[in-house]
Parts: C-alpha cells; structure tokens; sequence
C-alpha cells in the first residue's frame, strides 16, 4: 500500500498524486474523467472509460484427452481471454467436438482452421451485457423446460437439452462479464454493476444453470419410470415449479420478505421429499426425486442471495437470520 501526500490546492479544494503504472495500465492522459465514489471512510477512484485488453490464449492439445482441453478452453473463456488458438497432431480427433463447444461460447467465433489448428476469436463487445437481462432470459428458459417437463404430451428429450445449453451459454456469458467487473471497476461503472452486485448475480446465474440441468435429468428419469411413479414424481415437480415462480419473483422485486417466507416453504419441502426417497425403491424414480430436491437446494442458494443482496431492504430493517 503507497502512501501519499494531501496537498491542499485553492481555497476549498485538495489535491492528491496518482500513481505513474496506475494511470498507465488504465490508458489515461491528461484531462481524462474518472469516477469517485465516496464511502465512509474511504473514497474509490476509477476510469470513466473501459478499455478491453486482449489476451491471447495458446492450447497445445498433444497429449490431452478432450476433456482437458475443453476444461482448460472454458478456463480462458471465463478469464476474459480474447483469442484462442487450439493445436496439435491430435487436433483432428477432437476437432468435431471442439467446434460445437466454440458455437456454444457468446460471441466466439472461428476465423482460422486448419487440419491441427483452429483459431477462434471473441467478437462479443462486453459492454453491451446487460447483466439483469441474462438473468431474465435463463429464467425464461428454465420457466419453459419446466412446463415442457410438467405437460401432458411427451417431449423430445433433445428438447430440453437443447434449451439447457441455451441456459449453459448464458451462465458462461454472465460468469466471463462477472469476472471483468472483478478485474475492472470501470467496466462495473459502465454496466452500472458493483462489484458486490456481480457477486450475487454470479451466484445466482451459477443455481439457475444447476436448476436447467437437473430438469432435463428429471424428465429423463421420468421416461424411464413407470406411470405410477411418473404421476407422482410429476406432482412434486409441480410443487417445485411453484416455489420456483416465487423464487425468482422475490429475486426480481427484490422482495425479501417474500424470499424469506418462500426459504422456509422450500425447506419444509426438502423433508417432504426426503419421506418419498426413504419409501421409494425403484431406482429411475429414486434418482428424479433426489433431483428434485437439488432443484430446492439451488433455490435455497437464489432466496439466499435475494435476502443478502445490498439493495434489498426488511420493512423493520432488520435482517433476520436464515438457517
């Protein structure tokens, strides 16, 4: 930590020297705004304009299973690295799944490929997220595999994998700007995102990603159940469905006393279900039901965060604790 000196300058102003490598790595001249924002005790400075640094990432795939390369490509994505080239003798082996998973990444796209060598670049302008948005669209999603799952008529199965990739790229989407307003106040200041903020969103994009997933798992282990166990495992997921709609309404208001009554709902269910699993035997039906109750999981992780977000306030103002 750098100390400086207050020097005072005029008759109601003072003054107060920046550091040279700060004003360096922000790209800032002479007569540049920046942001002040003042809290007790301390006062944060930040550029006013956000400038995108571009990282190169380099993935040598010679020697790895596609599973590392894919872990170590998602890596780079969530990090904000803007180009990645992926290469190797072995590339053609992998090439196939490599480009579904680079079509599956917000704004990448590839712009070089060869038989051991794909080039791809991120096209997206991360100034144009709009974080609240993404949330809302994921919700969207997650609203539908949901009602397609609960329906009288059979749905493809392909269906609501498809609409759970949909739900996966967004989540990368929100966790890749996350991380920048991390890395960059200024970036934060352009999205009108604190960093606290990204931190809830991040969690809560993190459940409902979880929830998309353990939907299309449910409908999966209903096809395969019998129709006795189906029409029960249906009406539980019913229930869920419910305190999911409540959920994200007491996220999106804000609501917390909602949030807090809704928690208790979820875990009042949570033991409900835990009596089915103990008097179920079958396993398709025993794996849904166990499902299920990941669903209230992550919705105890959203009401969580909807109570303990710093723009939610209680009528009596005063928080109370949520076990």
């Amino acid at each position: 930590m750098e100390k400086r000196k207050l020097i005072k300058f005029g008759s109601n102003s003072f003054v107060i020297s920046l550091p040279r490598d700060w004003i360096a790595a922000n790209k800032l001249k002479k007569g540049a705004d920046l942001y002040l924002d003042e809290k007790p005790g301390s006062i944060t400075v930040t550029p006013s304009s956000f400038s995108t640094e571009q990282k190169h990432a380099y993935l040598p795939c010679d020697g790895k299973t596609l599973q590392d390369i894919e872990i170590e490509l998602l890596g780079y994505y969530k990090t904000n690295y803007s180009t990645f080239t992926i290469e190797g003798k072995t590339l053609p082996e992998h090439t196939a799944a490599l480009k579904a998973l680079l079509s599956n990444l917000t704004g990448v796209e590839i712009i070089e490929q060869h038989r051991t060598k794909i080039v791809a670049k991120d096209l997206l302008d991360v100034r144009q997220v709009t974080l609240p948005v993404l949330i809302t669209r994921m919700d969207m999603m997650i609203r539908s595999m949901f009602q397609d799952a609960l329906g009288e008529e059979e749905v493809s199965p392909d269906v609501l994998r498809e609409r759970d990739r949909d739900v996966n790229r967004l989540h990368l989407l929100i966790s890749r700007t996350v991380r920048g307003v991390y890395e960059s106040p200024a970036l934060g200041n352009i999205l009108a995102v604190t960093p606290l903020d990204a931190s809830y969103i991040g969690q809560v994009a993190w459940s409902l990603e979880r929830v998309a997933d353990y939907i299309k798992r449910i409908d999966d282990d209903m096809l395969r159940s019998p129709k006795n166990d189906r029409v029960v495992i249906k009406q539980l997921l019913k229930i869920s469905f419910e305190q999911y709609l409540l959920t994200m309404k007491a996220y999106v208001k804000g609501d917390a006393e909602l949030a807090v009554k809704t928690h208790a709902d979820v875990l009042s269910q949570l033991t409900e279900l835990t009596r089915h699993v103990l008097s179920t035997t079958r396993k398709d039906a025993l794996l849904a039901l166990e499902n299920i109750k990941n669903v209230h999981r992550d919705l105890r992780i959203i009401l969580r965060a909807t109570i303990e977000r710093p723009d939610v306030f209680f009528k009596d103002q005063e928080r109370p604790r949520v076990g």
